[in-house]
């Protein structure tokens, strides 16, 4: 006796809110039909291999509040040196130079042009770990 699957179209199935790494994802491979879980989607696409390698870098995104000057601070995170700051908020402000005292926990910044009084200038940094083991 045939047996008879009722057809859903994909664009009827509801959305996923989260995924996790045992879901399973439909691999259509040629003339076959397969099903692979996220965590082999993960590893065959390398973002495991990736992710490994990128463990002592991250970013995070200061806003900064211009205060009429060509130069500001950005407090020194443990462990990590800037490696490099990108203005998110206007594309004639980009960074001339990044400089640290040993005695300060501050990083001075220095742009290409003053920054408006009052204005928030958004900036992603890039920091690296540093240490031998980094």
């Amino acid at each position: 006796m045939s047996e008879s699957i009722p057809s859903t179209l994909i664009s009827a199935l509801p959305a996923a809110t989260k995924v996790s790494d045992t879901d399973i994802v439909v691999l259509e491979n040629g003339s076959t039909t397969q099903k692979i879980t996220i965590a082999q989607l993960k590893e065959a696409l390398g973002i495991n291999a990736l992710n490994t390698k990128m463990t002592g870098i991250i970013c995070t995104i200061a806003d900064v509040t211009g205060n009429g000057n060509n130069y500001f601070y950005i407090n020194k995170k443990s462990g990590m040196c800037l490696a490099a700051l990108i203005s998110m908020s206007d594309a004639y402000v980009y960074t001339t130079g990044i400089s640290c005292d040993n005695a300060s926990s501050l990083y001075t910044i220095r742009v290409s042009k003053a920054l408006t009084s009052g204005t928030v200038y958004s900036f992603i940094m890039l920091w690296v770990k540093i240490g031998l083991n980094a």
